[in-house]
């Protein structure tokens, strides 16, 4: 199979999995376990607040999928090339048939050479890249939060049962659907949740992760400055699914892990 079209099947997929989970949710669950005759959509003032909290999270995840899908992950502009770097030190793509900067890389599978490149994602059936990077965290931190609340809600509806056993008809279908929620959320949340980690990691270290497959760092910076250069200057918008205002260095060079301690250790003598 094709793989573009295999990430366009899998990016769908993925979307289906967080609507069928978000639809399973509302109404097997929250809608049946708190419900109210006079509150607003029929539910008591704790299932509209669970309600309300779990269609944020979801809709800022589907949000970021779509945009990390369709945003360009940056692709290396052609001009020519600087004339500050030197000849010798200039770097060509063979395929794209232009100038590689030092922290650009060539997706086999997109055929373009990107900037900052992490990785092709299947799940978003795009690179992620400079462009992109930061819709594709959001998406992995909403995943992230939207499982773990599945599972409270859950346990919470458990514990509802257990102690006012008879308030609501046993339904079959709807614990069926209870368990393979739970089960996609355990799931969803042990991946995603995993992959975030090693994001925040890599962007601690202004690394990515074909950039550390080959041991190389970029020029190291303090935390808010590496958070900063992928989620954005406004940090007030970090959690937003919104466009970053970050300052892209074509020039930035790419260090070994001992020219980077040996930076690190000057800084802190300075």
């Amino acid at each position: 199979m094709n793989k573009r079209l295999a990430g366009r099947l899998m990016s769908l997929l993925t979307l289906a999995l967080i609507l069928v989970a978000d639809l399973i949710v509302s109404y097997s669950l929250i809608f049946t376990w708190y419900p109210s005759k006079f509150g607003s959509l029929g539910l008591s003032p704790l299932g509209l607040f669970i309600f309300l909290l779990y269609q944020l999270s979801v809709s800022l995840s589907v949000i970021s999928h779509f945009k990390c899908m369709f945003t360009d992950p940056g692709k290396t502009p052609k001009y020519p090339v600087p004339g500050d770097i030197p000849l010798e030190n200039v770097k060509y793509c063979a395929d794209c048939e232009q100038w590689k900067p030092p922290r650009t890389h060539h997706c086999r599978t997109c055929k373009i050479c990107y900037h900052k490149m992490d990785h092709h994602c299947p799940w978003v059936n795009n690179c992620i890249a400079v462009n992109n990077q930061k819709y594709f965290i959001l998406f992995l931190f909403y995943i992230s939060f939207a499982s773990l609340l599945t599972l409270i809600i859950i346990g919470m509806t458990i514990y509802e049962y257990l102690c006012y056993e008879g308030s609501v008809r046993f339904d079959v279908m709807k614990c069926f659907f209870t368990v393979l929620v739970g089960f996609e959320a355990i799931i969803f949340l042990i991946f995603t949740g995993d992959f975030l980690r090693e994001q925040l990691q890599l962007v601690l270290d202004n690394q990515t992760t074909v950039e550390s497959y080959q041991d190389r760092y970029g020029i190291p910076h303090s935390v808010i400055k590496c958070l900063s250069e992928v989620l954005g200057k406004n940090s007030w918008m970090w959690l937003l699914p919104v466009s970053p205002s970050i300052d892209i260095n074509y020039l930035e060079p790419c260090y070994s892990y001992e020219e980077r301690m040996e930076m690190l250790g000057k800084s802190r003598k300075d």
